[in-house]
């Protein structure tokens, strides 16, 4: 016979290993096995039974690779995504950009010594046209003529260079300006006439040349007819801020 909760022997009404004891009655009531399923190996200097059971094998996760590859893909596409925005734009706090912008971002030709500018592609809010600029190698002047470079345009603030001395009266059709250098240097002709019609909503104009002098760039044409809340005249483009 053997116990109902160690299944060690029953010898006089005693298990051997855990002490249960057995009244005749209760003894003559437990099943009798042949084979029993347990192994009971009772050593005398340590009496613990030894268990002959198979061992369940855990088998390890498969990775989802192809989630964590999507993971670092998302990541790569966030910082992508933020180093073009920290690079695409002025984070100077300033209105205005701080350093001239990339030839890259214009679209334009050689002719001698001269690079025209025929339209501004980029997607920076603030603008600064160079007075000259190296291609391949070579450094060409700004040719004094620009064409409507920031028609549909999103930049928000335009320097435009002493030296140019002529642009469309559409350069600034359609676009987001609200902060602009005008040069002194620019011309009164018939190019030029009626820029200022395409401001929309503009809050600063700043221009090199005087009062007297802007009144004759514009035909001296009624203030209320100019969308600016502000112009600055003898402005210096280098205290722009």
């Amino acid at each position: 016979m053997y116990c109902d909760s160690c299944g060690a022997p029953i010898e006089n009404g005693k298990c051997k290993y855990c002490g249960k004891t057995f009244p005749n009655n209760e003894s003559n009531n437990i099943p009798q096995y042949q084979n029993p399923t347990i192994n009971i190996n009772i050593n005398q200097n340590n009496p613990v039974p030894n268990y002959s059971r198979p061992v369940p094998v855990t088998k390890p996760k498969k990775k989802n690779e192809a989630g964590t590859i999507l993971l670092i893909l998302v990541i790569l596409f966030v910082l992508a995504k933020l180093v073009n925005s920290k690079n695409s734009d002025d984070n100077s706090g300033s209105v205005w950009a701080q350093e001239v912008t990339p030839i890259s971002k214009f679209e334009y030709y050689l002719d001698g010594n001269y690079v025209h500018l025929t339209e501004y592609k980029g997607k920076d809010k603030k603008v600064k046209i160079g007075t000259s600029y190296e291609i391949d190698g070579k450094n060409y002047k700004v040719a004094p003529e620009i064409e409507d470079l920031f028609v549909f345009s999103s930049a928000t603030s335009v320097i435009i260079p002493e030296g140019i001395t002529s642009m469309p009266s559409n350069t600034f059709n359609s676009s987001d300006i609200k902060y602009v250098y005008i040069p002194k240097s620019l011309k009164v002709n018939k190019d030029s006439y009626g820029f200022y019609k395409y401001f929309h909503d503009v809050s600063k104009i700043y221009y090199g040349g005087s009062e007297s002098q802007w009144k004759q760039l514009t035909h001296n044409i009624d203030r209320s007819e100019i969308d600016a809340t502000e112009i600055i005249y003898n402005a210096n483009v280098d205290d722009l801020n």
